[in-house]
């Protein structure tokens, strides 16, 4: 059996001045780990399917995914965008611009649907939803 050691002489060795030299400027701020995740997505069972439409949405547009190129990303960023306004009604996508701060003028679905779409994708602002 390894003898015991008091527990104050394990703080008050530990707890002293070190001296041990560092490779490493001070001033380079650290990289926290993201999690990246395969492409094409997994779906998740549990959720329905606008709730995976937003989340592999919002993977794409921060660049969460792995194994896609840009050009990929670019267009599957535009097919996820318009798959999830479409699913609003015409009163839910005025309600939407509002809630955004963008222009609802017009009458046409297709004009509210481009407006909310090009906002989805070029704000940095995580997506509102309605509930």
């Amino acid at each position: 059996m390894p003898p015991r050691i008091p527990v104050n002489q394990v703080i008050s060795s530990s707890s002293g001045p070190t001296n041990i030299p560092t490779d490493r400027p001070t001033n380079i701020p650290t990289v926290t780990a993201t999690i990246r995740y395969p492409w094409p997505p997994i779906l998740n069972p549990f959720a329905s399917g606008i709730r995976n439409n937003k989340q592999i949405f919002t993977r794409l547009k921060t660049r969460k995914y792995r194994n896609i190129t840009e050009i990929t990303r670019v267009a599957q960023l535009d097919k996820y965008a318009d798959i999830i306004v479409n699913k609003y009604s015409y009163a839910d996508l005025k309600e939407l611009l509002v809630r955004y701060g963008l222009p609802r003028r017009g009458y046409r679905r297709v004009s509210l649907e481009k407006k909310l779409t090009n906002h989805m994708k070029l704000s940095t602002t995580i997506l509102i939803d309605l509930e």
